[in-house]
């Protein structure tokens, strides 16, 4: 999971963090800007990443304090995303309005000292009237966590919130202010190092007086930051502690450290004042053209739902009259006058201008019982006539029983229209023919309602009793059918995904002499987003890797899937885990998703030396089971997909592998694994588990997952488990 030190690049800031960390008093705000993706897009201005900062200082209160425990108030369930050992020490409250949020702070400010059960109150936004409660509880000493959309920091910042209500006795409550931003970084390639000029200098001790003096970079531009001298984004703090200003660091001297490391332009340093201003100008015009372009979306969304209002108004006049007409299929006894309302209702719900209603009295003989539009001289009956169930078609010739006005010519105001088989219980009874002279065909939505309206018809020629029935069923069965054929739908896709991801993970290991494999895979899901994996890369070299990617179901496996095609495709080119991982990381950025990532072990064995070579990218530490004792391979790294790769930090270790060893790798499924009390397996009981174990692989793998599934009895499985087992014979 990522951690405050990902983000940090000035030593300075880590003891600080621990300060604010370590109290338990007062409010701690962190502000920043995060517009909407496609604002922050048009502004060409990235969101702060405040929300993820905030979320990490939750996490990392939580987890210095084990006694500790939550009260989040949010707009949203799942807004405060936690590690699930600490879910239970979270108390999440929903409150989607400003009004509601008032009610429950209020509530929550009122309760006594000894009826509280939580020593932390987090507020995923502050702002307008909460702002004054709120800073009023801090002062009392209620420990409060929150973050406001603010530009402001430091004395700017308490000016604001006097702004908002406060009052200026009670900014003795604000403990800490964090402010964040997300700039432009330097790219890494084509960067050099600079000598400040005198006026430079001179603006830069205006700016910020305790800055370093040098040295500091510019970038000319070239082709992996296609000309413009930034790649990628770097993240700025400003902290500011109103009660001890010895912990203030300022912005200006964190950009300054910044610059003299190399990850900011001299440039960006000479007027930063101006420079924020300008951002947040282009964030607000962007903005306002968001709001003038939503309005317009608006404006034309409003046009289609009053077009939509119109056609739905038609159509309910439509079933309105459809209705009409079964009331009096029901009511009325004449055969006669009833089939020519059926013709007089098929013409108006359909815009057609010609009708005739048919009833077989034998198989291929059939009876006009009414028509509509059509001259009573020209209709002769019976006429034969072939119907079956199936038989529904376009029908745009003279029908049967209508005399041709001169022999052999076909009428020439006839352009579309549609034969309708009448089916009752699978047998036709007769048919329905509704003709047009202005168009080739009918809507969909006039065919839908002549079928509706045949139905009714075979209802009144043989059971004019059941059309209530029929009616009521109607909506009923529709909605059905939509189901089923969703969840048919849903079930294929799934059946298809789960196809897809065995398919992808190895049924078979390469026959290596001297090595062994096995594994087991359980996904949380009907698709999961673990994988494993061991390929061959020349005669002497074979690879290992398994991963875990951020998320489950179909996303985390097409995730998946990606990783381990580009892991296997990039593989080939190096024996080097840490440029493959370095390489994997770049097209993920670029080809997978922003909002997923995903931790993975690499490793390559030679197989003449027995020497394994490895990065961890965030992935939990494999085990090496020697001579019976349990131990856990070394390495550091960030997980793929989360950073640029000029910013991804992985180290590359060695370990030389020895005959009995067992290299273990595995997901954190494994260590999450959570019985049906609710209790944690853990990776303590695994290690124990394992310690002592010379069993081959397919032994191992079978009797870890046996205690697994003892342990979790008939609980739920939260969580991917993945197991790879590599044996040295």
């Amino acid at each position: 999971m990522l951690e405050l030190k990902d983000f940090i690049h000035l030593p300075d800031l880590d003891p600080l963090i621990g300060k604010l960390l370590a109290d338990n008093t007062g409010l701690t705000l962190v502000t920043g800007l995060d517009p909407r993706p496609e604002v922050s897009a048009a502004a060409g201005v990235p969101a702060s990443g405040r929300a993820t900062i905030f979320r990490i200082l939750v996490r990392q209160i939580l987890e210095s304090r084990p006694a500790s425990r939550a009260l989040v108030i949010a707009t949203e369930r799942g807004a405060l995303r936690v590690s699930r050992p600490l879910q239970r020490r979270v108390q999440e409250v929903v409150a989607p309005t400003a009004e509601e949020q008032e009610a429950v702070l209020a509530h929550i400010l009122e309760e006594p000292a000894e009826a509280r059960t939580h020593s932390l109150l987090v507020l995923e936004h502050l702002e307008g009237a909460l702002a004054a409660k709120v800073m009023q509880a801090a002062r009392a000493g209620r420990h409060i966590l929150a973050q406001m959309e603010a530009v402001g920091r430091g004395e700017m910042l308490a000016r604001h919130l006097v702004s908002q209500g406060v009052a200026p006795d009670d900014l003795d409550g604000l403990r800490w202010a964090l402010a964040v931003q997300r700039l432009p970084a330097l790219c890494p390639q084509c960067r050099r190092e600079v000598q400040a000029q005198e006026d430079e200098l001179a603006r830069l001790a205006r700016h910020a007086p305790n800055s370093p003096g040098g040295p500091f970079f510019r970038a000319n531009g070239c082709e992996a930051c296609q000309g413009s001298g930034r790649q990628d984004t770097i993240t700025a703090f400003d902290l500011y502690c109103r009660h001890d200003p010895s912990c203030n660091l300022p912005l200006n001297v964190y950009l300054a450290h910044l610059a003299q490391s190399g990850h900011l332009s001299l440039d960006d340093l000479l007027d930063p004042e101006a420079d924020e201003l300008q951002r947040s100008y282009r964030l607000y015009a962007a903005s306002e053209r968001s709001l003038v372009d939503a309005q317009a979306t608006m404006q034309r969304r409003m046009a289609q739902l009053e077009s939509a209002s119109r056609v739905a108004q038609q159509r309910t006049e439509a079933l309105i009259s459809l209705q009409t007409v079964g009331e009096a299929l029901a009511t009325t006894g004449d055969l006669k006058a009833v089939a020519h309302q059926i013709c007089v209702q098929a013409c108006d719900l359909s815009g057609g201008e010609y009708a005739l209603l048919y009833l077989l009295r034998e198989p291929d003989q059939a009876e006009i019982l009414a028509s509509h539009g059509w001259d009573l001289a020209r209709i002769q009956s019976p006429v034969a006539l072939a119907v079956d169930a199936e038989s529904e078609r376009p029908f745009g010739e003279l029908p049967p029983g209508i005399a041709p006005l001169r022999p052999g010519v076909r009428a020439a105001n006839i352009r579309g229209g549609l034969f309708l088989p009448l089916v009752k219980q699978g047998e036709p009874v007769g048919a329905l023919i509704v003709q047009t002279g202005r168009r080739v065909r009918f809507a969909p939505a006039e065919v839908s309602l002549l079928r509706s309206l045949a139905s009714l018809a075979v209802v009144a020629l043989q059971r004019a009793g059941l059309i209530e029935e029929l009616r009521k069923k109607m909506a009923a069965l529709e909605a059905a059918h939509e189901g089923l054929a969703q969840k048919e739908r849903l079930e294929r896709e799934l059946e298809l995904a789960r196809g897809v991801q065995q398919r992808m993970l190895p049924r078979t290991f390469p026959q290596i002499p001297g090595y062994e494999f096995a594994s087991t895979y359980r996904p949380a899901r009907e698709v999961g987003g673990d994988f494993y994996d061991a390929f061959l890369l020349d005669d002497d070299h074979f690879a290992v890797a398994v991963g875990d990617v951020s998320d489950k179901g179909m996303p985390a496996a097409l995730y998946m899937a990606l990783t381990r095609s580009l892991l296997r495709a990039e593989g080939t080119r190096t024996r080097s885990p840490q440029a493959t991982l370095m390489r994997v990381n770049q097209l993920l950025n670029e080809l997978g998703e922003r909002d997923m990532f995903v931790t993975v072990f690499y490793g390559i064995v030679e197989r003449s030396s027995r020497l394994l070579t490895y990065c961890r990218a965030g992935h939990d530490r494999p085990f090496l089971l020697r001579g019976g004792r349990v131990s856990e391979l070394h390495g550091d790294g960030m997980a793929l997909g989360v950073v640029g790769s000029s910013r991804l930090h992985l180290s590359e270790e060695t370990l030389p592998l020895a005959p009995g060893d067992r290299l273990l790798l595995y997901s954190d499924g494994l260590s999450d694994v959570v019985s049906a009390d609710g209790e944690m397996y853990d990776r303590e009981r695994l290690i124990h588990l394992i310690q002592g174990q010379e069993l081959p692989p397919a032994e191992l793998c079978r009797k870890l997952f046996e205690a697994l599934s003892d342990f979790q009895g008939r609980a739920a499985q939260y969580d991917d488990m993945a197991l790879l087992v590599l044996g040295v014979n």
